[in-house]
C-alpha cells in the first residue's frame, strides 16, 4: 500500500497571498517575494519520485536458530534497480515483537544510487520461541515536498526459531 503526502502545504497559499497583496498594494516586493514559494512548486512539480518496484529488500539473520539469551545480528540490504537516485529513503525493519534490540537500531535513512546496495546492521537478543520478521516499512522523500509511505516484503532470511534442546537426559536407577 502506498500513502502519499506532502509538506509543503502552505507554499500554494503563500504564492497566492503574497502575489495577491503585491497586486492589492502596487508593491513589486511583494511579487518577488511570491517567487520563493513559486519555485518551490515548480521543483516539485518536476521532481520525479523513484518507483518503488525498483527498491529490492533483502534480510541476513546470522543465526536463524540461536540458543536464549544469544546476541543475533540482522542486516538489511537495499538495492536500488531504478534509474533515479534515491537520496532519502528510510526504512524501518519488521523486528517480531517479543524480541529485544540489544545494538543498533532497525531504523535508517539511507541514500542509494541506481544500480548500487547499502545496508544497516542491528542486533536482537533471542528468546524461546519463533519469531517472523514483518515487512519493512518504507518511505521515500524525493527531491520535492511529497514522501511516498509504502511496506514492502524483504526476501532472504524471515524467522528466528529459538528453543533449548535438551542434550542428555540422565535417569537414576532404582
Amino acid at each position: 500500500m502506498k500513502l502519499r503526502y506532502g509538506s509543503w502545504r502552505y507554499a500554494v497559499p503563500a504564492t497566492v497571498g503574497l502575489a495577491f497583496i503585491g497586486m492589492m498594494s502596487g508593491s513589486v516586493e511583494f511579487f518577488v517575494a511570491a517567487i520563493v514559494p513559486a519555485l518551490f512548486l515548480l521543483f516539485s512539480a518536476i521532481s520525479r519520485d523513484p518507483d518503488t518496484d525498483d527498491l529490492e529488500l533483502e534480510r541476513e539473520i546470522s543465526d536463524e536458530a540461536p540458543s536464549p539469551g544469544q546476541h543475533v545480528e540482522v542486516t538489511l540490504r537495499a538495492t536500488n534497480n531504478g534509474r533515479t537516485t534515491m537520496t532519502d529513503l528510510r526504512l524501518v525493519d519488521g523486528v517480531p515483537e517479543g524480541l529485544k534490540v540489544a545494538g543498533g537500531s532497525p531504523r535508517a535513512s539511507l541514500a542509494v544510487t541506481p544500480g548500487s546496495t547499502s545496508e544497516f546492521s542491528y542486533r536482537v537478543v533471542a528468546r524461546r520461541g519463533s519469531y517472523v520478521f514483518d515487512d519493512v516499512k518504507a518511505e521515500f522523500r524525493g527531491g520535492g515536498p511529497s514522501a511516498v509511505g509504502f511496506e514492502k516484503e524483504a526476501s532472504g532470511d524471515l524467522k528466528i526459531q529459538c528453543r533449548k534442546e535438551l542434550q542428555e537426559v540422565v535417569l537414576r536407577d532404582e
